[in-house]
């Protein structure tokens, strides 16, 4: 027994050797073609077996096919119904023992199957052959199952496909196909089918179970699919019932999800869920009551299907009112399936697009959907209705309106196709808002800063058209509130946006849409929670048009803003990628003048940008309100303007950036050529500056001064470096007319703006650049006369007469000292004020919290040296200190009352100080004092020795008339000395110790001189040499500064003379008028 053992165990295993062996040492593939026919003949089908072929016996029998195609039948569309990448097949040791063929296992990788139905009723999938005259096999789930369990020999338990595509076909009808199909098909030995796998369904991952069977005139069938990873089902349960044609489904349809925008996008997140009974035959799908439920709400309505030798599709719901906005009440949402189930992971789902090349032509649809009210983020929707229909491969939108929030209703109608697999859309649109408003304030803009006048009305009428990403708006015309406005848009979406426009405006008010209204001041912000208050803040988000390009034309007929009216507004421009193009920006009417921009930007939104060739021009004929934009037109004579041209390029980064500008305005030019380094506040200038004017004088007039300026031309030129905070103008280069000026100014603008200026000049006049106060005119009476004694009597002081209108009242403008600092240093060839010249002058001053101190002023007057100075403060305090030593008096031209010094040296010191807030208050509180001092001087107009002479020859009043002959027609006296002391206090000066000494005498005397009132009152007591008894010959001097009276008084020789008993006195009008005789 145990020998018998023994050999059964050797031939056991002697059998297994040879199982796990033998196929190593056989050539399959030299029977591939014996494996093919063998397979055809089972299948009914061409087999072809074009990759290696594996056999194995252990551990159970195996064949792996590699490269199968599977041949499909006469007249089908495809011919091969299967192409297989690889099959593996399992069968059952015990029955191949027996001598039976059981295949309980089919595997197939990246399989793709062509299911189709013939014309003829025949379905591709049944390899049985056709019987002649017999019936067609079945078509349908129940044929496939049976064609699965009943080919010739073959018993199919399992088919496991991974990773397959399954299209199907029916004739004459259109094609649909699932792709990322892996799952498992059971079929029972009871005939009940199980499967459960993933798949992509329109670009989505779908996991789904099934059951049917078992297979007879009745068949139960479920059907579930649900999203991968997401709550949410479809739902059948019914069964399959009748035979041949006959055969249909009945039962019911559920589906479910939390989420409506889960299906399609834009939507809100509402749960939502579909039920309805549904019967399906072999040509047709009817849902005779459906019922739609968002959110406790609900729409009903039919759907039906058909695919029959016209296929079509009618679906109409309806409901009365819908709440997008109310509390979610809706179904409970099942859990996902692959929480109760175990599929295998679904497969990567592709961006690409689910749509066919083009809509199917045989196929008719037809959509009527209506709701009478919608809520929708917090807005109410009325009167909606979509009606559309497909027909010949297009989609008519026969209606599409419904009234919008804000009192608007919009309507769509056009046709919709498919173009090459892109949606196309050929339609019009209108839309007409009564509460525009209403409408913006529920797209959430933000309205506060817009008149609430504004944003009324609007009005829409448009042609519409899409393809694809790319969508156009031609030939619109809309109307908001009272402006017309025609355009034509094209938007083309995708990763990098573009959008095209061309736009009319007839008249845009912008000033009308502005609030004028202050916003409120903000408190400062208090850091967000959690944040450290030094921590930075985040990063600006980046400027609109950054991520998408564009291009625009824009006509403005007339545009209104800052109060300003342009006409005639044209803007052509386009942004790529950053680079802003500006073809042109023109103006054709703007305050009188017309301009254009034009150019190109680059890097526009970044760190840096570029301008490549950005050119300007502006020009006008009256270009005083193009002053008044600019702030400049108080500066300007605005009758002298004459025209203004203004032209320049700009070209370079903001780290390098050129610059060449050219301006001519009356008569004046101005070129500025140069370089701008890092533009930004802390930019540096290296510019070349010029300037010039035919006319200096008729340039200053152009800035409305008129000083008679000497005649001749007016040039600038510069060169101009430094930040914005400190400018250099270097090189400085200034003729006005005869009067040249060079040196360097410095302009610091870092808190309180300082000007420091290092000058030359030659003759420069001063006095050009300081207001004349008006000065009354002189009066008639300019000669000497001999007054009679009541008019020689002492007349009242000079500090009694009142102040006259010759000092300006009008305030002075001192405020400007405040405004900046400054330091100037002036050198010239000689200072010209009116008739007073200062020779080589050297000048310096400083200006500081609004005090203006005169350093020093040096110089030579009148061929003495000059030391001066003083302050002046912006309340209007002013001082002055200073002297004048070894004047020349012939070059003074001192004269008052036809008394000239034509020789002679002279001294003066003197300290002044006053405070007022115009010329009048500065001469009324005029202060101080001073000390004059004459020698070695010579003066014109009376001759002392001749009146001595005469004196000396007195004896009848006929010698009177000699001596006072001689002391008023002429001559010359020559003065050894004459000083004086002066004092001033409210601007009346007086000199009480007037001392002379001349040939022939000498003289005491007195002044008294109101600048107030701009009159004065002096006399001198003339004592004639050897004439010790005779009487002082008295001079007096009195009225206006400028045209005084010389008067000698006669009344103590009058008197002398009678005492000498030299005659009878004559009476003083005698007298007079006898000297006016002599005269």
């Amino acid at each position: 027994m145990r020998a018998r053992g023994f050999a059964i165990a050797g031939v056991l295993l002697a059998a297994l050797a040879i199982l796990g062996l033998a196929p190593r040492f056989i050539d399959w593939n030299s029977r591939c073609d014996q494996l093919a026919g063998r397979l055809e003949r089972v299948l009914g089908r061409e087999l072809r077996i074009e990759g290696v072929v594996a056999v194995a016996f252990l551990p159970r029998p195996t064949i792996i096919l590699r490269q199968v195609t599977i041949g499909n039948l006469a007249g089908a569309v495809s011919p091969a119904l299967a192409v297989l990448p690889e099959v593996e097949m399992r069968f059952s040791l015990a029955s191949l023992l027996s001598g039976r063929l059981a295949l309980t296992h089919l595997r197939l990788v990246n399989p793709e199957l062509r299911l189709e139905t013939l014309a003829d009723g025949q379905a591709n999938w049944h390899f049985t052959k056709k019987r002649e005259g017999g019936p067609a096999p079945e078509a349908g789930l129940g044929g496939i199952v049976s064609g699965l369990r009943q080919t010739d020999g073959l018993a199919i338990e399992e088919v496991i496909i991974d990773e397959g595509r399954l299209s199907y076909q029916r004739a004459h009808g259109p094609s649909f196909g699932v792709e990322g199909l892996s799952g498992t098909l059971e079929l029972s030995p009871s005939g009940i089918v199980r499967l459960k796998g993933t798949s992509l369904l329109a670009g989505r991952a779908v996991l789904f179970t099934g059951e049917a069977g078992p297979w007879g005139e009745t068949t139960p069938l479920t059907l579930t699919l649900s999203p991968a990873g997401e709550a949410g089902e479809l739902h059948l349960a019914g069964q399959v019932s009748g035979a041949g044609g006959e055969r249909h489904f009945s039962g019911k349809v559920t589906a479910k999800s939390p989420a409506l925008g889960n299906l399609v996008a834009g939507l809100p997140a509402l749960p939502w869920q579909l039920q309805g009974t549904l019967l399906a035959t072999p040509v047709a799908l009817d849902l005779p009551a459906v019922t739609f439920d968002l959110a406790g709400q609900q729409m009903s309505g039919s759907v039906r299907l058909g695919w029959g030798p016209q296929p079509m599709v009618d679906i109409r719901m309806a409901a009365n009112h819908l709440d997008l906005d109310g509390p979610a009440k809706g179904p409970v949402i099942p859990s996902t399936l692959a929480q109760n189930h175990d599929f295998p992971a679904p497969p990567p789902v592709e961006a690409r697009s689910w749509l066919p090349a083009a809509l199917p032509k045989a196929l008719a649809a037809s959509v009527d959907l209506s709701v009478e009210a919608l809520r929708w983020q917090g807005g109410l929707w009325r009167s909606l209705r979509l009606n559309a229909a497909l027909s010949n491969g297009e989609i008519t939108i026969n209606q599409a309106r419904g009234q919008l929030p804000g009192q608007t209703e919009a309507a769509l109608f056009g046709f919709l196709a498919l173009e090459e697999g892109r949606p196309a859309f050929d339609g019009s649109i209108e839309a007409s808002s009564d509460d525009l408003r209403g409408l913006l304030s529920w797209l959430k803009l933000d309205l506060a800063a817009v008149p609430p006048d504004r944003l009324r009305r609007a009005r829409l009428a448009a042609q519409l058209k899409a393809v694809g990403t790319e969508v156009t708006l031609a030939d619109a015309h809309l109307q908001v509130d009272g402006a017309h406005i025609e355009t034509s848009l094209t938007a083309r979406l995708g990763e990098r946006p573009r959008l095209e426009g061309v736009v009319a405006v007839d008249a845009w008010n912008a000033d009308a849409y502005r609030s004028q209204a202050q916003p409120p001041v903000q408190p400062p912000s208090e850091p967000a929670p959690g944040r450290k208050a030094e921590e930075p803040l985040p990063p600006p988000a980046p400027p609109w048009f950054v991520g998408w390009d564009g291009a625009l034309r824009l006509h403005l007929g007339r545009l209104i803003y800052e109060g300003q009216v342009a006409d005639a507004v044209d803007l052509d421009a386009s942004w790529e990628d950053q680079l802003f193009k500006l073809r042109s920006l023109a103006v054709g009417n703007l305050a009188g003048g017309q301009g254009r921009i034009y150019g190109e930007i680059a890097g526009l939104g970044g760190p840096k940008f570029q301008l490549h060739g950005v050119h300007y021009a502006l020009s006008s004929a009256h270009p005083l309100p193009w002053l008044r934009l600019a702030g400049l037109a108080d500066y300007f004579d605005p009758e002298r303007l004459g025209a203004m041209v203004l032209s320049g390029v700009v070209d370079g980064d903001t780290a390098h950036l050129t610059l060449e500008s050219r301006t001519e305005l009356g008569g004046a030019v101005v070129t500025a050529a140069g370089v701008i380094e890092d533009l930004g506040p802390s930019a540096r200038l290296h510019l070349a500056l010029e300037g010039s004017h035919a006319s200096f004088s008729d340039f200053l007039k152009l800035l409305a001064v008129d000083r008679g300026w000497p005649v001749g031309g007016g040039s600038l030129a510069s060169r101009l470096d430094g930040d914005l905070q400190n400018l250099t103008f270097q090189d400085l280069r200034l003729k006005a007319g005869p009067i040249a000026l060079a040196g360097q100014i410095s302009l610091h603008s870092a808190g309180k703006p300082t000007l420091e200026a290092v000058l030359t000049a030659d003759a420069l006049p001063i006095d050009l650049f300081f207001a004349e106060p008006p000065v009354r005119r002189p009066g008639a009476m300019t000669k000497a006369e001999a007054a009679p004694s009541a008019m020689a009597a002492p007349r009242p002081a000079v500090h009694q007469e009142s102040l006259t209108v010759h000092w300006s009242r009008d305030p002075l403008n001192l405020a400007w000292l405040q405004r900046f600092d400054a330091k100037l240093r002036l050198s010239a060839q000689a200072l010209l004020w009116q008739r007073w010249r200062v020779e080589a002058p050297a000048l310096e001053l400083s200006l500081a919290d609004g005090q203006m101190i005169l350093t020093s002023l040096t110089g030579r007057l009148f061929g003495g040296t000059l030391g001066l100075s003083g302050g002046l403060s912006s309340q209007g305090r002013v001082a002055v200190e200073g002297a004048v030593q070894n004047a020349q008096l012939q070059q003074a031209l001192l004269a008052v009352a036809d008394l000239q010094f034509v020789q002679g040296l002279g001294d003066l010191s003197l300290r002044l100080d006053s405070s007022g807030q115009s010329w009048a208050e500065w001469m009324g509180r005029l202060a101080g004092s001073g000390q004059l001092a004459i020698r070695q001087g010579v003066i014109k107009g009376f001759d002392l020795a001749a009146v001595v002479a005469k004196a000396k020859a007195l004896d009848s009043p006929a010698g009177l008339l000699a001596l006072l002959q001689a002391g008023i027609s002429g001559g010359a006296t020559k003065v050894n000395r004459l000083s004086s002391g002066f004092s001033l206090r409210d601007g009346i000066l007086e000199a009480k110790d007037l001392a002379l000494e001349a040939d022939g005498g000498g003289a005491k005397g007195a002044i008294e001189i109101n600048l107030p009132a701009y009159v004065m009152d002096a006399h001198a007591d003339f004592s004639l040499a050897d004439l010790p008894d005779l009487p002082p010959l008295v001079m007096r001097l009195s009225g206006p500064l400028d045209s005084p009276r010389r008067v000698l008084d006669i009344n103590p020789l009058q008197s002398w003379l009678a005492s000498r008993a030299l005659g009878k006195a004559p009476k003083g009008k005698d007298l007079l008028k006898g000297v006016l005789q002599l005269r």
